[in-house]
């Protein structure tokens, strides 16, 4: 991954400013994607995550999102624009293969899930169903849901409420 490459590269160049033993990840949608695979892939990177709206498992977004090309391309398989095909079994093994669900076995850090549940882009289900797997490994993790919110979660106060959780978590676990 080259986001290994550069928090690595970072850490080294910056060694003497920042303490490696307190590095946290925050995305969202294709960023919480990527947060999930980093803390799944490389599980004594980070000592907090946050995630929002996260794509964590490819093969069941694709039916249930308004980009199910995006899962395909993703996957580096081809999409037919055209008309909407559902993958076939080779298709799902690929999909699966480019989930962060694969390597959830591997996740140690604690970890935020922010959802907007009206959002159509990325299924709330997607970071439901990461929460639970994250509880049943006893990794310590909270799942904070807007209601009202869709993939953005960007009315005011839902969206100063979401930097405000993500602030207490990396707060909590990276310390001052």
């Amino acid at each position: 991954f080259d986001i290994n490459y550069a928090d690595n590269t970072s850490l080294d160049f910056t060694s003497k400013l920042f303490d490696s033993n307190k590095v946290g990840i925050v995305g969202g949608s294709h960023g919480g994607f990527l947060t999930a695979h980093m803390i799944g892939q490389y599980p004594d990177l980070f000592q907090a995550a946050c995630m929002r709206n996260p794509v964590t498992n490819i093969p069941s977004m694709f039916t249930t999102s308004d980009i199910p090309d995006w899962c395909m391309i993703e996957s580096g398989l081809s999409y037919d624009f055209e008309s909407f095909v559902l993958p076939n079994f080779e298709q799902i093994k690929v999909l699966h293969q480019c989930s962060p669900v694969l390597y959830i076995d591997n996740v140690k850090t604690p970890t935020l899930i922010c959802l907007g549940l009206k959002d159509k882009r990325v299924p709330p289900s997607q970071g439901i169903e990461y929460y639970h797997l994250l509880k049943c490994r006893n990794i310590d993790c909270k799942l904070v849901t807007y209601p009202d919110d869709c993939h953005a979660i960007d009315k005011p106060s839902t969206e100063a409420e979401h930097w405000i959780e993500i602030a207490i978590w990396l707060k909590k676990y990276l310390g001052q």
